[in-house]
This record gives structure tokens, C-alpha cells and sequence, in this order.
């Protein structure tokens, strides 16, 4: 019946839009639904550092959307807490870090957009209760050492204490006892009678080692499981000795001579050891002599390092006296060695190299010289030298020569010379002097170059000759033909055949009159109608081509 009604409704509502028809109509507003909480959180019990989660189940049926907000509270109540920053989950994990009961509480917010009156309604949740407790102990602790007993080495009957230091935070008693061992173990060793408080004195009547260890227990008579831990300390090797003196400083690096330019800068070191304890304090010393004794005190320079002045040119020689000072030993307290005595150089740049010479050839001069009468107090290094209109130095070869070559005859130059340092270029000398004469070059012979020539009427052939030496002074040559009807010779040594027969080519030098000589054999053959050959040794080649007339003649090499 109630759906009849519905479905008449509905058709009487689209007939009156139909028709046009208007019809006045109420609506009530709508809000959003409030959530209903279906399941509360609840209370929780933990240990500390334990885990926990509160959880809220709500629900709501008007298509809204749920959001959370837990709150925090020291009162057991869910109206004055405070909002956890980022707890905007159904669930939320509290801290558990520290011991003690809060309280907390979640609220619900339905949010519906769709709602004509209030689009948001919330709900709160009961406030739980979380309580963290310290978790029961199961056995006793296990003292923890913060202080371990210390190896010593004291002298015969000298006191000595050794002590430790024990922890424990379970409201258990702290008990100790003391061993003695021959060997390096925290085990096995033997109990000190009467020996059982955190601090021991050992006996040092006797000259050797023993090794001392201390158990630590915790007696804890509360605790349900084991009521008693123990734990051994470290070892403690106590050495009793006879009275011993300071330790000699051991010098592991010795202080280093040295060459340094006049205002130069050098650092000297030194290196020194001790292993008993003292404390090393240096002292250096200036000398005259290279010794390491004797010297004079130079005030401030206390440390293992020193720079000496370099003011003055000349050799000094220094050495450090080590000390060690250990007011611990029974014996001397105070022990010096001291170090290798080494020499600082201070150096300028060198004299004029002695004895400056310039020996004059023709085309050459060879200077010589020796080593500086004042060399700076710097080790020579090289030598320069150099020629006048040139503005450079040349490093020589030779240590104490150096010859200029390919020099001019007869002319005058000026040469310098300066040794050089590692303080830098020394003081220059300077020679001048005149190359000599050149001595003449006289000719010793002369050659052609063929002995013998076989050539045909017409042609020409040039000669050479060669002089010796091929520098003389004098080169003229003449040519001479014995005999200008068959073959002729010019000025430049060309030979010219003129008819058949023999000639002799001679070529005479002026200086000295040497000759050599040249046999010229000129051969002719009529030609034939068809051909012309020269018949002799050699090889043919065709001189020509043509019908019917043909010349051959030699090919020379």
C-alpha cells in the first residue's frame, strides 16, 4: 500500500511539470551524520621500549568521509587532552620510552558535502588508560668496569696501588676479589688473601714481574633467576725494579751540513728518542771546529729545530746537545747527548777565475784560466765565457779552456769570463786581443779527372781538375793543348776536337808548377751512303735518325 501511494505521488509530480502546472513544495535541511563508534579503544599494560596499538572502529551511512584525531591526556578523561601531531589514523602506536600511566582518546569527524545544514559532526571515544612499567629482572647484573687497574713499574719497596672501579644499577651489592698470576691472563691466577676491596697494594719487596687481576660480583638476592654476576677486570703487569738512571736520548736523525747564499735561509733538525718517560729539551751550540764539543751556547735556540744566521760569508759548525730529564727514576734524572757537528756554508758569489789567458791563432783564440782564488765559499759549478758583440754567455766544455773558431785574421776582440756558484754569477775578467796572420796554404799537386779521351771530330769535352789542398792560397791553373790542329784546350778546360790524330791537354798550377796531363785521341770515319759507324770500345747509341743516313758515336759514362 505505502509503495502505491509512493508510485502516485511520483506520477502526480511529472504531470504537473508536464502541464506547466505549479505546485508549492517544502524541504527540511539535512545535516551530516554523526559516526557511530563501533569499536573503543582499549586499555594496555606494557613494558618500556614494548610495542602498543589503540584502535577505534565508526561508521556512518549518509556516504560521508571519516578523519581521526587522537588526543593525549595526564587526567583520565576525553575533554581537556592534546592534539598529537600526526595521529590522523584509526589506529595510533604510542610512546613507550619512559615509565608512567597517560591517558588517550580519539575523535571521530564524519564530513559530508552533500548535507544542506551542518556538513561536519564528530564523536569521541572513551579515554584509555597506558601504563608503562620497567620490566621484572630475570638475573642479576653484570657489573660493568669503568676503571681498569693500570700497569706500573715502581723500584724495590716503593708503594704502589692499584684500583679499579665497578657499575652496577639493579639495587645489587658490589663484592671484590683480588688475583695474583705469573702469566698475562685475567684466569686461573691465585686469590689474594684479605685482598677484596677496590683498591690492592701490592708487595714490592721483590725484584721482578706478577700480574694482577680483580673479580668483580654483584649479589642481587631480589632477582628471580641467577642472583649473582661476576666479571674479571683486565690484567695489570706491575714491574718492581732496581733503581735505574734516565734513558740516553737516542738520536734517530742526526742534523745536516748544508750550502746557503749570503742571506739565504737553511733550517737544521734533529731527531731524538726516550722511551721512559722523561722529557727532552735541546740546546745548540755554535763552533769553529768541526767538533761537537767545545762550542758556544746560542741563547733561544731551545727547540729541535734552528735556522742559524747567514749574514756573515764563511763556515760555522753546529751541533745540539739532547737532554732527557725524568724525575721519576731513582737514579740520574738527567742525561745529555749530543749530536754530529755539521758545517753551514754561507756563501756569495765567486772571484775572477785565476790566471786568465787568451792564446790568438789565425782564425781562433783559446782561452785558459784556473780555479777563482776566492770561490765564494760555494763549489764552482761551471764556467761562462763570452765574445765581444755578443750578448751571450757560453757555458764552456772545457773546465778551464774554451776555444773561439772561425774568428777573423788580424782583428781585434774582447773576451770575458766568469765562474758561477750556487750563489750565483761571480766577478767577470776581461782580456782583449788580435787574431794573427793566416799562414799561407801552399798547393801540393793537381789531378784530372781522365787520363785518357777518345772523342770525334767536332765535339767538346770538359776536363776537371783537382787541387790539393783544395784550400790553397793560390788556385790559378793554365791549360795547354801540344797539339791546337788536332785538338784544342780553353781557360776553363773544355776540349774542342778538331781533326783526326792525338794531343796532349796539360793543366800547369801557378803555385809550384804541378801538371797533369790528358791524351786526347781524335778518330774520323767518311760516312757510306746508307751509314756511318764509330767503331771502338763502348756502347752504340744513335746520334740520329733520318732515311738513309745514320751517325753513331760512343756514349760516354
Amino acid at each position: 500500500m505505502k509503495n502505491r501511494k509512493i508510485k502516485l505521488a511520483a506520477i502526480s509530480l511529472v504531470l504537473a511539470l508536464l502541464l506547466g502546472i505549479n505546485a508549492p513544495m517544502a524541504h527540511a535541511a539535512t545535516n551530516a551524520q554523526q559516526p557511530t563508534i563501533t569499536t573503543q579503544p582499549g586499555n594496555a599494560n606494557v613494558n618500556v621500549n614494548e610495542s602498543v596499538t589503540l584502535s577505534v572502529a565508526a561508521a556512518v551511512t549518509d556516504s560521508g568521509t571519516l578523519s581521526y584525531q587522537w588526543y593525549i591526556n595526564t587526567d583520565d578523561n576525553n575533554t581537556d587532552g592534546s592534539p598529537i601531531n600526526g595521529a590522523t589514523l584509526s589506529s595510533f602506536t604510542p610512546a613507550t620510552r619512559l615509565e608512567g600511566t597517560l591517558y588517550y582518546y580519539v575523535v571521530v569527524t564524519n564530513t559530508n558535502k552533500d548535507a544542506t545544514g551542518a556538513t561536519t559532526a564528530t564523536v569521541t571515544s572513551n579515554a584509555v588508560r597506558v601504563t608503562v612499567r620497567a620490566p621484572a629482572l630475570t638475573n642479576a647484573q653484570t657489573p660493568a668496569f669503568t676503571t681498569q687497574p693500570r700497569d706500573a713499574s715502581v723500584l724495590l719497596n716503593d708503594r704502589l696501588n692499584l684500583t679499579v672501579e665497578a657499575l652496577i644499577n639493579d639495587g645489587g651489592t658490589l663484592s671484590y676479589q683480588w688475583f695474583r698470576n705469573t702469566t698475562d691472563r685475567n684466569s686461573g691466577g691465585t686469590a689474594i688473601s684479605g685482598a677484596t676491596g677496590r683498591t690492592y697494594t701490592p708487595p714490592t719487596e721483590r725484584e721482578g714481574t706478577t700480574f694482577y687481576y680483580v673479580v668483580a660480583a654483584n649479589t642481587n638476592n631480589n632477582v628471580s633467576g641467577s642472583k649473582t654476576a661476576a666479571i674479571a677486570s683486565g690484567t695489570a703487569m706491575v714491574t718492581v725494579s732496581i733503581p735505574v738512571n734516565a734513558q740516553t736520548p737516542n738520536i734517530t736523525y742526526q742534523p745536516e751540513g748544508a750550502t746557503v747564499t749570503l742571506g739565504g735561509s737553511i733550517t737544521l733538525a734533529v731527531n731524538a728518542q726516550i722511551r721512559d718517560g722523561g722529557t727532552l729539551s735541546y740546546q745548540w751550540f755554535r763552533n769553529t771546529a768541526g767538533r761537537n764539543s767545545e762550542g758556544t751556547a746560542i741563547s733561544g735556540a731551545t727547540r729541535a729545530t734552528f735556522s742559524p744566521e747567514t749574514d756573515t760569508v764563511g763556515v760555522v759548525y753546529y751541533y745540539v746537545e739532547v737532554t732527557n730529564t725524568n724525575n721519576n727514576v731513582s737514579g740520574v734524572g738527567i742525561v745529555k747527548t749530543a749530536s754530529s757537528a755539521v758545517p753551514v756554508t754561507v756563501s756569495t758569489t765567486p772571484g775572477v777565475p785565476y790566471s786568465f789567458t787568451a792564446t790568438p791563432g789565425a782564425d781562433y783564440v783559446t782561452l785558459s784560466w784556473e780555479y777563482p782564488e776566492d770561490d765564494g765559499y760555494g763549489e764552482i759549478v761551471l764556467y761562462q765565457v763570452s765574445i765581444d758583440l755578443v750578448n751571450f754567455w757560453f757555458e764552456t766544455d772545457e773546465e778551464f779552456e774554451h776555444t773561439f773558431t772561425d774568428l777573423v785574421s788580424e782583428t781585434e776582440y774582447t773576451f770575458k769570463i766568469r765562474a758561477v756558484n750556487e750563489a750565483g754569477y761571480g766577478e767577470e775578467a776581461t782580456l782583449t786581443v788580435t787574431t794573427l796572420e793566416p799562414e799561407p796554404v801552399y798547393l801540393t799537386g793537381i789531378s784530372l779527372d781522365e787520363e785518357k779521351l777518345d772523342i770525334l771530330i767536332g765535339e767538346s769535352i770538359e776536363l776537371t781538375a783537382t787541387l790539393s789542398p783544395e784550400d790553397a792560397d793560390d788556385q790559378t791553373v793554365t791549360w795547354e793543348s801540344s797539339n791546337t790542329d788536332v785538338a784544342t784546350v780553353d781557360e776553363n778546360g773544355i776540349v774542342k776536337a778538331l781533326a783526326k790524330g792525338t794531343a796532349i791537354i796539360t793543366v800547369t798550377t801557378n803555385d809550384g808548377g804541378y801538371t797533369a796531363r790528358c791524351i786526347v785521341t781524335v778518330e774520323y770515319y767518311p760516312m757510306s751512303d746508307n751509314l756511318l759507324l764509330w767503331i771502338g770500345l763502348g756502347t752504340l747509341a744513335p746520334l740520329g735518325t733520318g732515311t738513309g743516313v745514320y751517325l753513331w758515336r760512343r756514349k760516354r759514362r
